[in-house]
C-alpha cells in the first residue's frame, strides 16, 4: 500500500474514533510517511505557569496513534483495544502543534506491539515516546 492511500485509511480511521475529533486530529504525510496532526489549542495548555500543552493531551494522541495505525494495518471492522501502554515523556512540550507516527513492532494473531513518537517542530527532538499492546482479534 502506497504512503498517500495509507495517510487516506489513517484519516478514515480517524473520523470513527469521537475523542479524536474532540482534539481536531488530522491524518498527514509529513516526509512522505502517514502522521497524526493535533493543532496547538489554548485549551490543550496543562501547565500555564511554562506554558506547556498537558500530558494526557500528548498520550491521548499517542495512542489514537497507534490504535489508527493498527486499525489500518489489520482493516479490522472493530477497532484494536489498548491492552497496555507506557508513555515517556522526555521534554516539556511547547504551545505548538503537534505530530505523531507509529511504528508497528511486532505483528501477531491477536496481538500487536506499537512505538509511537511524538513531537513538535523538529522530529528528531521527541516530545514523547510511547510502547503499546493492541488487541486486535476480537472474539
Amino acid at each position: 500500500m502506497k504512503n498517500r492511500e495509507r495517510y487516506q485509511e489513517w484519516q478514515g480511521q480517524l473520523d470513527r474514533i469521537p475523542y479524536a475529533q474532540h482534539l481536531n486530529l488530522t491524518a498527514e504525510l509529513h516526509q512522505q510517511m502517514p502522521c497524526v496532526f493535533m493543532p496547538f489549542e489554548e485549551r490543550l495548555v496543562g501547565n500555564m505557569l511554562l506554558p506547556a500543552i498537558h500530558g494526557g493531551a500528548i498520550g491521548a494522541l499517542m495512542e489514537i496513534t497507534a490504535i489508527v495505525a493498527c486499525s489500518a494495518t489489520t482493516n479490522a471492522m472493530r477497532m484494536p483495544k489498548l491492552i497496555d501502554s507506557t508513555s515517556d515523556y522526555l521534554r516539556s512540550s511547547k504551545t505548538e502543534n503537534t505530530w505523531a507516527s507509529a511504528e508497528l513492532i511486532r505483528q501477531g494473531r491477536r496481538v500487536m506491539a506499537v512505538r509511537t513518537t511524538a513531537w513538535q517542530s523538529n522530529r528528531d527532538r521527541p516530545v514523547a515516546t510511547g510502547r503499546m499492546h493492541l488487541l486486535t482479534q476480537l472474539t
